[in-house]
């Protein structure tokens, strides 16, 4: 599986023990991850 504009490949799925929970384990391809050009969207601070 692909995120073709964000370049991720997920590697592993995975759920939590009462399923309301899921982790995504990806492979980021390249340096950016968001549209603004940074690696990820998290870098806002609250």
């Amino acid at each position: 599986m692909c995120g073709w504009s964000s370049r991720l490949e997920v590697k592993e799925l995975l759920y939590d023990c009462d399923g309301d929970t899921i982790l995504l384990k990806i492979e980021q391809i390249g340096e950016a991850a968001c549209h603004t050009g940074a690696r990820s969207c998290f870098f806002n601070r609250a």
